[in-house]
């Protein structure tokens, strides 16, 4: 079997357009490198863009065609599971509906009122709620780890609780140093990134209102950190390799650790 290389994807927020386009370059652009593409998706699926379910169903056709390959939780993709668990009833529906939710609801039942399309959903499309109930929040390879939001400085790799996973931003954005796992999250939005500072990498670039989305190729062989972006819109939309925003914080960044990353590189957990 080929060796992986792997692709982490931030916050698609239902932009089939330029996920479709950002798969075909990995597929083509790993069998370039020699390796078999494993993808990370890092949450955010659904919401804002007008094609979730369309992403829904393409991440879950990725995850059955590319062995390794991971869902991780986001805190959109939580609240739409919510909806739709609860039949519109939950706690987070409310927060839901007015964050790009009821566009959600409507990629599947444009016709139905949105309660109704939440129980249709549940009906209909139980693949695609399992995929997201057994998303993880998040995946470590020794001193890289790749989640969606980011994580609690102050508290082992191993124990981080999800709703740090899925939402934090400050002081987890803050906080510089060179010593701590170096984070590949998105979440949080930089319409200049993607960003690399000292212990983070923030994917994140807005694709539902920007027109970028962002991609992290982490090949353990060539040891390399490079990153891909498309841009543009609908039939338009174009992808091709680019370089960081590199924001240095005093302690170098994370791409000066690469020996670092490299020589502790494990397995995934």
């Amino acid at each position: 079997m080929l060796d992986p290389i792997y692709y982490a994807i931030a916050d698609v927020h239902g932009r089939v357009d330029h996920l479709s386009k950002m798969l075909d370059f990995i597929e083509a652009d790993a069998l370039y490198w020699g390796g078999r593409p494993v993808i990370y998706f890092l949450g955010d699926i659904v919401d804002r863009g007008g094609t979730s379910k369309d992403c829904l169903e393409l991440v879950h056709a990725t995850l059955a065609k590319h062995e390794g390959s991971r869902l991780h939780l986001g805190n959109h993709d939580a609240w739409f599971l919510d909806a739709v668990k609860s039949g519109g009833l939950g706690d987070e529906v409310y927060s839901w509906e007015h964050n790009g939710g009821t566009m959600t609801a409507h990629s599947f039942f444009p016709n139905l009122k949105l309660k109704d399309a939440l129980l249709a959903i549940r009906a209909d499309y139980p693949h695609l709620v399992e995929m997201i109930e057994n998303a993880y929040p998040i995946t470590s390879h020794g001193r890289i780890v790749f989640c969606h939001a980011g994580v609690d400085r102050f508290s082992p790799i191993g124990e981080q609780d999800i709703e740090t996973l899925t939402w934090i931003r400050s002081p987890f954005l803050e906080i510089a140093n060179n010593t701590d796992h170096v984070v590949v999250h998105g979440h949080t939005i930089f319409a200049n990134g993607p960003i690399v500072t000292d212990n983070r990498i923030s994917l994140d670039t807005g694709c539902y209102r920007s027109n970028r989305l962002s991609t992290l190729r982490v090949d353990p062989k060539r040891r390399s950190l490079d990153f891909i972006v498309s841009s543009d819109s609908g039939k338009m939309v174009e992808v091709d390799e680019a370089a960081p925003f590199v924001l240095e914080r005093g302690f170098g960044t994370a791409l000066d650790r690469l020996d670092e990353i490299f020589d502790n590189w494990t397995e995934a957990t």
